[in-house]
């Protein structure tokens, strides 16, 4: 049985740190297609359950007691719940659904009480004969979310709303010539200003290694021209990338694990940093692992499925990394801070 359980912590301060930790009941969710967890609008805590044949908001109150259910009324019952954001005291629920041979890109806006304040069209994919996939990214502020797809070999289509002024910023079809969807790319992104940007990897081969680059694309808002950046990864083969934008330095930054020689053992951690401008120089480096700190971690793993972290903290690229040892791979996570 499929079930969670809302937990939320606050942190009170006497002298000492104390933690206080709030849990609801238990919420069956075995029918639920998917859920999420809205947040915290006024003095309401809201989850939102995807239930297949409806759509529902949970309601409890600040001690996470159940207040009520209410059904939220989309504009078509057999959609696809994309995602959902809270936005000041609203929320906005974005899905996709087909009619008459067209297929849109929809979100309608919700109140505390999860009475709908408005709705909007995004996107119309006109007369197609398959649903599009889309897959979305949203901006560090939540101001602005990002739909993109990724079933062609050379060309996205992406589109950018703005959540603020519920507007669509950013609509264009982009060929990417001489690049392989499905084998290269590796990120899409949106900055708070509603900059897009998407990052590819080009041969990243043992044997191709002294040709292994980043290409990066960015797409401005109300500008028809695509700025391209060209980031060298030489020597190297990386794997597990990562990549985010960092909107107080104005940057591109990321990461990931990388290898040289043998391609089943993992050498080390590499983090690049670019400003996206013209001129502007990359920034690369290379964390290898420590061999005595491999072997001591290699040695005492009693059980294959046990994993250890190195934390690996770099105050110049504000990032955080910590790998984990998962049988015979390592695995890193990434926090920019």
């Amino acid at each position: 049985m499929k079930s969670i359980l809302l937990i939320f912590t606050s942190f009170i301060c006497f002298g000492l740190y104390a933690q206080k930790v709030t849990v609801s009941d238990e919420i069956p969710l075995r029918t639920d297609l998917a859920y999420d967890l809205i947040g915290k609008i006024d003095s309401q805590v809201i989850l939102f359950r995807d239930r297949g044949n409806k759509f529902e908001a949970k309601i409890f109150d600040e001690s996470l007691r159940f207040k009520s259910d209410k059904e939220l009324g989309l504009v078509d019952k057999n959609c696809t719940i994309l995602a959902t954001i809270l936005h000041d005291s609203t929320f906005f629920v974005f899905y996709g659904f087909r009619h008459r041979g067209n297929y849109y890109l929809q979100t309608d806006r919700f109140d505390g009480s999860c009475n709908k304040v408005s709705g909007d069209t995004i996107k119309v994919y006109d007369d197609i004969l398959l649903n599009p996939t889309v897959k979305y990214t949203r901006s560090e502020d939540k101001s602005k979310i990002l739909f993109f797809t990724t079933e062609h070999d050379h060309d996205m289509q992406i589109t950018v709303f703005d959540l603020n002024t519920r507007s669509t910023i950013f609509d264009r079809k982009i060929l990417f010539k001489e690049t392989d969807i499905a084998e290269e790319f590796r990120s899409m992104i949106v900055t708070n200003p509603g900059v897009a940007i998407a990052v590819f990897e080009k041969e990243n081969f043992r044997t191709k290694k002294d040709k292994h680059t980043l290409e990066v694309f960015q797409f401005l808002s109300g500008n028809e021209s695509v700025q391209n950046f060209t980031i060298p990864l030489y020597k190297i083969v990386s794997f597990h990338n990562k990549f985010v934008y960092d909107n107080v330095n104005k940057q591109l930054v990321g990461g990931g694990i990388y290898t040289q020689k043998n391609l089943s053992r993992a050498e080390g951690i590499y983090f690049i940093k670019h400003d996206l401008i013209k001129g502007g120089a990359e920034r690369l480096t290379i964390l290898p692992f420590e061999t005595h700190f491999d072997e001591e971690i290699t040695r005492r793993s009693k059980d294959k499925n046990e994993f250890n972290q190195q934390i690996q903290r770099r105050t110049a690229f504000g990032s955080l990394c910590a790998t984990k040892r998962c049988r015979h791979h390592w695995q890193p996570w990434f926090l920019y801070l």
